[in-house]
């Protein structure tokens, strides 16, 4: 009997290894899954093209399967108006993307959350691996209007919200318009920037936490969460998606349209599949050092570009707990420390560079060192950042920069581009953001910080 029973323990062990080494189709799991979100249905139409094109200089392999959803205007190319999911195939054809057609989905919402839910578990049950990237490619903004109420307005049928933001690309004094129109003086989008901008939907924009529920409908924890976008590197989208990735690679800047090196960053994946998550964000962080230290400043382009690579889920939360001590610390200590927080800010290093319009985020880092509160949160807040903090690069143009930013408008007013958003959900008025970050004090703060720094200005 005990021999019949060790018997059978050994064949449920050697069941369970195998079920564990081989999808349910009986294929060998890839090493890694990287699933590319790519919404090109906007003024970054030929940028998302050309980086489809860089992928396929390199294409999947049985290690390392490469899968996209890409979307484009229906203008843009005849042989592109749907979306479309396909697996990367290598190619050395630069005008064409030949990657066999998986699936059209006709003309979907890229903005809408639940495309993006229905395309990672589409991506998951096709192409099984033992690690998954999930890489987020279009327009961002890591804080916009973050109210469920929130909409943009039509006017002669375009939409906007207030001081819109554009992601930069090509060559016009310094700025990266749309790479089509880099002849052209710079202007910005009729369209704000969050994450996902869909022109042909005329849709919302995904908030942050949209963008949670989205992956969280989905059930896929993620290794990995890259965003190929403007300024999203921020506690306020980190502290969102805590939750749904272990590493999130981000810029605090915005980023030039050709985005990441991603012919580079694929052959080193392929030269070492069994890269850890850890390891293929540090990576990607040096990949784009490189490429904009060797190819983009030399063109005579603003040095501005950031990146970090960003541990979520414990590391994350213990800094924003750290965070929120802080706040509360200067909220019970006000008035008397709005002057100290008023020079702080002055002096902080800040993001989004336009010569019009007052900066929206600053560097956390270099904001706590300057707010310099009792030695207990110094401390707390060195070692979490120290442990947050993967990799991080930065150009010259932002020689204070840590790798992630928070939300601290200058004044509370239009030109500082205050957004009362940022605020607590009111459940009563729908006012404020269900954002998680709400749930913390830093917005409290900054409330009656204006209140008694600027009491002239309603907002």
């Amino acid at each position: 009997m005990l021999i019949g029973t060790s018997v059978r323990f050994s064949w449920i062990f050697i069941l369970v290894f195998l079920l564990s080494f081989l999808s349910c189709g009986g294929e060998k799991r890839a090493d890694w899954t990287l699933l590319f979100y790519f919404d090109g249905d906007n003024s970054l139409a030929e940028d998302a093209f050309n980086d489809l094109q860089e992928l396929e200089k390199v294409g999947s392999n049985p290690q390392i399967r490469l899968v996209a959803q890409a979307d484009f205007p229906q203008n843009y190319k005849p042989d592109l108006a749907a979306t479309r999911r396909f697996e990367i195939i290598q190619d050395d054809d630069p005008e064409t993307l030949t990657s066999p057609l998986l699936e059209s989905l006709g003309e979907a919402d890229m903005a809408d959350p639940r495309t993006l839910t229905d395309f990672i578990i589409w991506g998951k049950k096709n192409f099984p691996a033992l690690r998954y990237a999930l890489i987020l490619w279009d327009h961002g903004e890591a804080w916009y209007q973050e109210s469920i109420t929130s909409q943009t307005t039509e006017v002669q049928g375009l939409r906007f919200l207030p001081a819109p933001r554009l992601r930069q690309a090509g060559k016009v004094q310094g700025w990266k318009t749309p790479s089509h129109l880099a002849t052209q003086p710079p202007v910005f989008s009729p369209h704000p920037e969050a994450i996902f901008i869909d022109d042909d939907n005329h849709s919302d924009l995904m908030k942050n936490f949209q963008l949670r529920e989205a992956l969280e409908a989905a059930g896929v924890h993620f290794d990995l969460l890259v965003f190929d976008a403007c300024i999203m590197a921020t506690v306020e989208v980190a502290y969102e998606l805590k939750d749904q990735a272990d590493i999130m690679v981000a810029s605090q800047e915005l980023v030039q349209s050709n985005g990441l090196p991603y012919d580079v960053i694929v052959a080193g994946i392929n030269e070492n599949p069994e890269k850890t998550a850890e390891e293929l964000a540090a990576g990607i962080v040096d990949d784009y050092r490189d490429y904009c230290e060797e190819i983009y400043y030399p063109q005579g382009l603003r040095p501005d570009q950031t990146l970090s690579a960003i541990r979520l889920g414990t590391d994350l939360s213990t800094l924003a707990s750290v965070v929120d001590q802080t706040a509360l610390h200067f909220l019970n200590n006000l008035p008397a420390e709005a002057e100290n927080i008023f020079s702080a800010r002055n002096e902080v290093e800040e993001f989004e560079f336009a010569p019009f319009r007052a900066h929206f985020y600053v560097d956390l880092y270099d904001l706590f060192s300057r707010l310099n509160p009792p030695a207990d949160l110094i401390a707390g807040f060195s070692e979490g950042f120290s442990r947050t903090i993967i990799r991080e690069y930065h150009g010259p143009v932002h020689p204070r920069a840590h790798g992630l930013s928070i939300v601290f408008p200058k004044t509370p007013d239009a030109n500082s581009n205050y957004d009362p958003t940022y605020s607590d959900y009111d459940p009563a008025s729908g006012t404020g953001s269900p954002s998680l970050f709400m749930q913390l004090s830093w917005d409290n703060l900054l409330s009656e910080y204006y209140r008694l720094k600027y009491p002239g200005i309603a907002f």
